[in-house]
This record gives structure tokens, C-alpha cells and sequence, in this order.
């Protein structure tokens, strides 16, 4: 019996040791997994690669678990770190600017602005003004109404006209907008207009106005026009182009027209640059032909909010056939400032916010950045980097697949 226990207390102990050191052998040699297309990518059992979502596979031969370490921190998530060689460059305190860059755009003078409005409510038949900043000469037809309220006034006329010179009628129908030549030609036929035109009153540049419509089909029927055209439900409709099938209420304006030589330019001076900008300021606006036009800056809009990241100022051109809308580059002359600049290249703009990539260890992180002002090629930091922060001097180049986009 005595025999027996300690052949069994034998087996326990060399059962023990044996898979001690199985489990030692295992974790000191363990099997390496890479990705084909980043190879620094590793990883020391299967799984996928963070930058191009490949699956990894496995290396011949085996790695040291001294080794894993290495290995884990190449595997790390891209929104963490993304790995690269990619150069770098340290921001520098020196007195930088001088000129500030902003976006620009072309739109009429609307101080000089002359609205159209029909006298009659009706449908739209036609529409030939089509798209805002839309040229139109003295004359043209913008668009056709059917106006039940100018058929019956037209057919009173018809009538009066049996029995009079009409001359009462004749004054309703000029009231209401008829042209002269239209009340001879209806006089002429003897049957009334069914459709009559809107035309536009001097040449210039068309402008979406704030008109009331209704769209939908004809709400009139062939008894009591007139009586339901009173009646009708509008809505407002702000800043859209009349179109074919909607309903005008009378007196509404349906159009503004611009001189077409009254042009000014917005420009979105970054909120940031307050006491750098005034009136007065050169500015320089290139156009998309490359064309480069000087002026100064006439106004500047004060800030109304404290998160507006834009203020903006106002200049005039004097350019012909420049489309309204035009977007420009601008380049203010501004007084030099001192701070901490940076390469325009080493910042990213994620949409809500500008981000650069600091060196860490094998790979880059990315930081959160504020922007005090830009230059034409240079960015002055307000917060969040410092002059011993190495940063990547190409920003976008570390834009490796959509992983980071949704961080």
C-alpha cells in the first residue's frame, strides 16, 4: 500500500512538471501573423490589419515572446496611431502673416434692387426664368399666368364696349397690368386673353424673391373663378424660383432684378483675425481664369455671435460679365503677427475641426489644433501644439483608408 502512494505521489509530480514546462515552451514561442500589404503590421496569432481590413497571415517560422511586444504595438488601432515614415518638420515662433487668405464670392448689389409683382392672383402657365443670377434684357417674358380675375375683367370690358367707349373698364384693365398693346389686340379679336405675360422692366440679373404661392393643380372650376381664387390657402415660399402649377397671389413679388454693373464681393474674413482686418485694407481677388483684380475692403460686419467662426467684409467691382456666385480666393495685406506658425500643408480640416499628426514612437497620433490666422501659405497656432511637438509635414498623406475619417 505504502508502495503503491508513492508511485502515484511520483506520477502527480512529473504530470506537473511536464506541462509546466509545455506551457513555458508555449508562451515562449508563439506563431507570427502579418498583413501582405503593410507588412510592418504584425501580430502573434491570427486576426485582421488595422489600416486595410486585410486578413493576416501567417509567417514562416516562429517569433520569440520577447519579440511580441514589438509586434503589438505595430498592430495598434490607426485611430490610435498610424504607422509611417512620413517627414516631419517643428513649428517655429517667429513674426509670420502679413497676409490673410479667405474665401470669396460674387453677388449683386441689392441696395439697387427692382422688385416685380403682378396686380392679379393666378397659376403659372410658364416659367422662362429658370435659375437664380439668371440675365434678362428690358421686355423679356419671365413667365405666363392664367388669371381668372383678368379673364372676367377682360370679358367686362368686351361688354362694356356694346354700349360705351369703355373707358371705365379700359383704366381696370391697365390697373390690373395689362399692356396697352394687349388691351388693342383683345378690342381687335373680341375675345379675352386667356394667358397673359410678366415682363421684365429694365435689363440686369435676376434674383430669387420672397413670394407666397401655392403649388398644386388649378383650384378653379368652370363657375365661380373669381370666388375661388379669393379663397385659396397660401403658403410662403421664401427664396425659390416660380415654377409652372403654382398659384401668385396678388400683389406678391415674384422676382427682384440687379443692375448687372453693380456687383459686390463677400468675403469670410476668419473670426479669429478681429483687429487685423478694417476698413480700408488692400485686397487682392483672383478669379478662376486667374485673373487678379485689386481693391479695398469698403465694410466689415461686426460679430454676433462668439462661436461665429467667420465675420465678413464687403467690397465692389467693377467687372463685366462676371457671373454672380463666382467663388474667389482673397488675399488681405495684414500686419505681421508673432506666434507659432506652421506649414498650411501640416494641418488637416476633418470638417469641424483642424487636427495635425505628432511623431509617436514608430507611427504619428493625431492632435486636435485651434487656428489664430492663415496666411497665403503658413497657419499662426492658437492652442494645442507646442514648438517641440514634431509634427508630419504633409498631413494628408496620413489619410490611410476611412478608418480615421470615422474617429
Amino acid at each position: 500500500m505504502k508502495k503503491l502512494l508513492n508511485n502515484s505521489l511520483f506520477l502527480l509530480v512529473f504530470a506537473a512538471v511536464f506541462f509546466a514546462c509545455s506551457n513555458k515552451e508555449s508562451e515562449r514561442k508563439t506563431e507570427l501573423h502579418y498583413c501582405p500589404m503593410h507588412p510592418t503590421v504584425k501580430s502573434n496569432g491570427p486576426g485582421i490589419c488595422p489600416i486595410c481590413n486585410m486578413d493576416l497571415v501567417a509567417m514562416d517560422g516562429v517569433m520569440e515572446a520577447g519579440e511580441l511586444g514589438a509586434a503589438a504595438v505595430n498592430a495598434a488601432p490607426v485611430s490610435e496611431k498610424i504607422i509611417s515614415k512620413a517627414k516631419t518638420i517643428r513649428g517655429r515662433y517667429h513674426e509670420g502673416g502679413g497676409v490673410i487668405a479667405a474665401e470669396a464670392w460674387v453677388d449683386v448689389d441689392r441696395r439697387n434692387t427692382k422688385s416685380i409683382s403682378t396686380f392679379y392672383s393666378g397659376r403659372v402657365e410658364s416659367a422662362e426664368a429658370r435659375y437664380p443670377f439668371q440675365r434678362v434684357t428690358k421686355g423679356q417674358i419671365l413667365l405666363t399666368v392664367y388669371s381668372p380675375e383678368l379673364v372676367e375683367a377682360q370679358r367686362n370690358h368686351l361688354l362694356a364696349l356694346k354700349s360705351s367707349d369703355g373707358t371705365f373698364t379700359r383704366k381696370t384693365l391697365l390697373t390690373l397690368g395689362m399692356e396697352e398693346s394687349m388691351i388693342k389686340s383683345i378690342e381687335t379679336s373680341g375675345e379675352p386673353m386667356r394667358v397673359v405675360p410678366v415682363r421684365s422692366p429694365m435689363t440686369g440679373i435676376l434674383i430669387a424673391a420672397e413670394t407666397e404661392t401655392k403649388s398644386g393643380g388649378s383650384p378653379f372650376g368652370d363657375n365661380g373663378m373669381k370666388e375661388a381664387s379669393e379663397k385659396m390657402d397660401y403658403t410662403s415660399e421664401k427664396n425659390e424660383f416660380i415654377r409652372p402649377g403654382e398659384i401668385l397671389r396678388a400683389g406678391a413679388t415674384v422676382y427682384s432684378i440687379a443692375p448687372s454693373d453693380d456687383l459686390r464681393v463677400f468675403i469670410n474674413i476668419p473670426a479669429s483675425t478681429i483687429g487685423l482686418v478694417k476698413e480700408g485694407d488692400r485686397v487682392s481677388l483672383r478669379f478662376p481664369d486667374g485673373k487678379e483684380v485689386v481693391t479695398k475692403i469698403e465694410s466689415i460686419e461686426g460679430l454676433t455671435d462668439k462661436n461665429q467662426d467667420f465675420i465678413r467684409a464687403k467690397t465692389s467691382v467693377n467687372l463685366k460679365n462676371i457671373q454672380p456666385g463666382t467663388i474667389l480666393k482673397a488675399e488681405i495685406a495684414a500686419d505681421k503677427k508673432r506666434g507659432l506658425w506652421i506649414p498650411k500643408s501640416a494641418a488637416l480640416w476633418l470638417g469641424k475641426k483642424n487636427v495635425v499628426f505628432i511623431r509617436d514612437g514608430n507611427g504619428f497620433a493625431a492632435r486636435e489644433i485651434e487656428i489664430g490666422q492663415a496666411s497665403q501659405d503658413s497657419l499662426l497656432i492658437k492652442k494645442g501644439l507646442s514648438s517641440m511637438d514634431e509634427i508630419a509635414t504633409h498631413a494628408g498623406m496620413l489619410q490611410d483608408g476611412d478608418t480615421f475619417i470615422k474617429n
